[in-house]
């Protein structure tokens, strides 16, 4: 008998489409943003409302330290000792960038609570990884025109579906520890 998965089908398909969606990010109203930062707050929302949501208090007092101190520098210390008037509009930016952080941070630490759905959210976001990887590896060798200013930055640096190439980095990267790790692929495949 195949056993039964603690989270509900509804939550599996929203940590796929994060798991997706964290592969994809482009420049919107001076953000660099992903469908991935729609998702987090809909997946908070559904956890919470499912009852099966964790709120870690160390991060929470972190995060509100943080903001404090980001707002009194911004508004008090900097104006005072550099004569500079604060820009509300990009006060705002960085405010939100911070809350989105704790958003990802918060739904992270729920899902490795979780191992099942931790574990479905890992192999869903390697393999997109290394499936991107790949079509980087084979429109570079084979010189592949096609989605060549879309897929590659300045036409040469091979970014996936990201807007910065050391951010895709990043994510081919910490895509490759799930099958170095993984005990069911063969070494001759790793």
């Amino acid at each position: 008998m195949k056993k039964k998965e603690s989270f509900k089908h509804p939550t599996l398909f929203l940590i796929t489409i994060l798991a997706v969606s964290l592969h994809q990010a482009g420049y919107i109203l001076g953000f660099n943003m992903s469908i991935a930062d729609i998702l987090i707050p809909l997946l908070l929302i559904y956890l919470v409302m499912q009852k099966n949501f964790v709120i870690p208090i160390n991060s929470i007092i972190f995060f509100s330290i943080l903001i404090t101190i980001t707002t009194f520098t911004t508004f008090f210390i900097t104006p005072y000792m550099f004569k500079v008037i604060p820009n509300f509009i990009n006060y705002a930016k960085e405010l939100i960038k911070l809350i989105v952080s704790l958003l990802y941070l918060l739904i992270g630490y729920n899902m490795f609570l979780n191992r099942s759905m931790f574990h479905k959210f890992i192999k869903t976001y390697s393999w997109v990884g290394v499936i991107i990887g790949t079509i980087g590896i084979i429109f570079t060798i084979f010189n592949v025109a096609i989605f060549r200013d879309y897929l590659f930055f300045a036409g040469i640096r091979f970014d996936g579906l990201m807007e910065d190439p050391n951010y895709y980095s990043i994510l081919i990267l910490t895509s490759v520890p799930y099958f170095i790790e993984n005990q069911n692929i063969s070494v001759s495949i790793k």
